[in-house]
């Protein structure tokens, strides 16, 4: 399924707060899909068959605080996606097929205190992480970090004096 401005309503959605589009077959949602939504603080992308995100899918969501696009199958977190989300706290990423990560893909989430990613398989560069200064706690699970250059730029690109937990969960197979 597409997710189009045609099929959605205008009538309600500026009063929206909460959105659930989660457990459909939507495999793309079109830029500015979420424009309307000023007062949106939480939304349910998870368990679709999004592969591929547009760079403005999320343009305008100024005030979201939560992001689920977990479960999809998304391959690829571009530098623009998460931008307008300066006020982001949980963004949960968990099982997607993860091979990119852009450098400053989360520059202006300085909010986000909670970040769930597994299954990344890609290289965490010098500046995968940055501008995640209120981030307290990091979940990364199942994925390619066992290389000794990733783990070093992990603890590079988090090290800060906040508190941070990172819950780091290999799955070796011995």
């Amino acid at each position: 399924e597409h997710l189009n401005k045609t099929k959605f309503s205008s009538y309600f959605i500026r009063e929206l707060y909460h959105l659930s589009f989660s457990h459909n077959q939507i495999n793309l949602i079109d830029s500015y899909f979420f424009i309307d939504l000023i007062r949106l603080i939480g939304l349910n992308l998870n368990n679709n068959q999004l592969r591929n995100l547009m760079n403005d899918t999320f343009r305008g969501l100024t005030k979201l605080e939560y992001l689920n696009i977990s479960y999809n199958q998304i391959e690829h977190i571009q530098l623009d996606h998460f931008s307008d989300m300066k006020f982001l706290k949980v963004l949960d990423m968990t099982n997607n097929p993860l091979f990119i990560i852009e450098d400053y893909s989360f520059k202006n989430l300085n909010s986000l205190e909670k970040l769930y990613i597994n299954q990344f398989y890609g290289k965490i560069r010098e500046h995968t992480f940055e501008g995640l200064d209120s981030l307290n706690f990091l979940r990364i699970k199942q994925t390619a970090i066992n290389e000794f250059d990733n783990i070093v730029h992990l603890i590079k690109c988090l090290f800060n004096p906040n508190k941070l937990t990172i819950r780091y969960i290999l799955h070796h197979n011995y």
